[in-house]
């Protein structure tokens, strides 16, 4: 359901930005611009934007779904929900550091 009303908002976006581009580029100066500029602007552009509508609408959901599956963990099994909330925390940290402690410990099995 959230991703239809997500793809509708984007295509009513989308409509409106061709538009306004269109009728910008009809106030232009016939040989300042080109046919094709306008539309690299409109492909190129509309484009752009309507992936920062998608990457949106994925940030703020992923807000709510982290804050609801905490929830739903803590109802499951209780006050442990710290320690795997604090593991969950922790782990992109220690990531970085991994791969230095196991490069030494690789054997070449050339």
């Amino acid at each position: 359901m959230a991703q239809h009303k997500a793809h509708r908002v984007l295509v009513m976006v989308r409509g409106s930005l061709v538009s306004l581009i269109y009728h910008h580029t009809l106030k232009l100066n016939i040989s300042s611009t080109s046919e094709t500029a306008s539309l690299t602007l409109i492909n190129a552009d509309v484009e752009r934007i309507g992936s920062g509508i998608r990457n949106m609408h994925e940030l703020w959901a992923s807000f709510i779904e982290i804050g609801l599956s905490i929830w739903l963990l803590e109802m499951s099994i209780g006050v442990s929900t710290v320690a795997a909330v604090a593991v969950v925390i922790g782990m992109p940290q220690k990531q970085p550091r991994t791969p230095l402690v196991f490069d030494s410990k690789i054997i070449f099995w050339g």
